[in-house]
């Protein structure tokens, strides 16, 4: 019996390397990593996925930078306009405080197709435009010394009264910066196309921005006839008599 016992005592103990052997084994199956197979086609879908979203991405980023310059351009455009008529309601000013004038037609058509900028400059504190109206002025929005657009403004000639022009066209086109003048569309048809993009789209060659208005002096006595005049009536109507 005693020796019954002590062969099944001696068989456990044989067995137990092999059941250690058996646990680690089983411990390293549980715990293996990736194999290499797994890892290039894991790798594979990753590159797919980048592939497929990447340019999306880039095109809506690009394209969102583009609509804030067009949004920047047509309120600087929108404040000049305001900023004109600003000045000739209060009446202190002379022509030289007006944009340089373009042409003497009356007709807005005409008035359009003037040509765009062909040079741009910055002005001195003392200069309110440039004396040519094909020179646009150089504008930096955010104060960092880098030129981020090119604003043209002119009229044309307008009402004369009391020495000044009290009534006029005026037109304000705002392109970006550095611009490539001789790639201008010459004149402008109309403002650069917001579609969406990832290179600088109709910005090379069309303006962000682009405003046609008029402008007049509307607070003193003469107005309506100056408005008449403006108008193609001359001064033989009532409102001159």
């Amino acid at each position: 019996m005693e020796s019954g016992k002590a062969q099944l005592t001696q068989r456990r103990n044989f067995n137990k390397p092999a059941l250690a052997l058996a646990k680690l084994a089983q411990k390293n199956t549980s715990q293996e990593g990736l194999t290499l197979i797994e890892c290039l086609v894991a790798i594979g879908v990753i590159a797919v996925v980048s592939v497929a979203f990447t340019p999306p991405i880039f095109l809506a980023v690009a394209t969102q930078v583009q609509n804030r310059r067009a949004e920047q351009a047509l309120q600087l455009a929108q404040g000049e306009v305001d900023r004109l008529r600003r000045t000739v309601e209060q009446g202190n000013y002379d022509d030289s405080q007006l944009p340089p004038r373009a042409t003497d037609s009356f007709d807005l058509n005409e008035f359009k197709r003037q040509s765009a900028p062909n040079s741009a400059q910055r002005l001195q504190s003392n200069e309110t435009y440039p004396s040519n109206f094909q020179t646009g002025r150089l504008i930096d929005v955010n104060g960092d010394g880098r030129d981020d657009f090119i604003v043209q403004t002119y009229r044309n000639r307008g009402v004369q009264r009391d020495g000044r022009t009290v009534a006029f066209n005026v037109g304000v086109r705002v392109y970006t910066a550095p611009q490539d003048f001789g790639r201008l569309e010459n004149p402008p048809q109309r403002a650069a196309s917001l579609h969406m993009t990832s290179g600088e789209g109709q910005q090379g060659r069309r303006p962000l921005a682009l405003i046609y208005t008029s402008v007049i002096q509307s607070d003193n006595r003469n107005s309506l006839c100056s408005f008449r005049q403006f108008q193609g009536e001359g001064t033989n109507n009532a409102a001159c008599q």
